[in-house]
């Protein structure tokens, strides 16, 4: 997990193991977005502020985040942070086109295979 020292950064991504590709299947890429709690079916809104509620990570999220269970029907309940690969990065969008290992030049990325939407996401995705 990485914090950035003010505290609105938050990554519990795993990395990828490389030299092991992932289907999109595997990796729960998805085209229709946006990708934020806020669109997310499991996200209890708040009533005044950003920190909401939700059942896969059992406790409280930002309106702003986003983790693999984003729309899941068959996500678990109470994963926590770490277990629900957890990140928020204030402004962004969660896409392909703004991950570390997406190739714009070919709209492919490390690790998902196949050719990749440049507005889609996946549960790799990492700033």
């Amino acid at each position: 997990m990485v914090i950035h020292p003010d505290r609105r950064v938050e990554v519990y991504t795993v990395p990828p193991r490389p030299g092991h590709p992932l289907t999109k299947v595997e990796a729960g890429y998805e085209q229709r977005g946006p990708f934020s709690c806020r669109h997310c079916r499991w996200f209890e809104a708040p009533q005044r502020g950003t920190l909401g509620k939700c059942k896969p990570v059992g406790g409280p999220v930002e309106i702003d985040a986003c983790c693999d269970y984003w729309n899941d029907p068959k996500a678990p309940t109470g994963a926590g942070k770490e277990g629900c690969e957890y990140v928020r990065v204030p402004g962004a969008h969660y896409t392909c086109a703004e991950c570390r290992y997406f190739d714009p030049n070919r709209e492919r990325c490390w690790p998902v295979m196949g050719a990749i939407a440049p507005r889609a996401s996946c549960n790799k995705w990492t700033p």
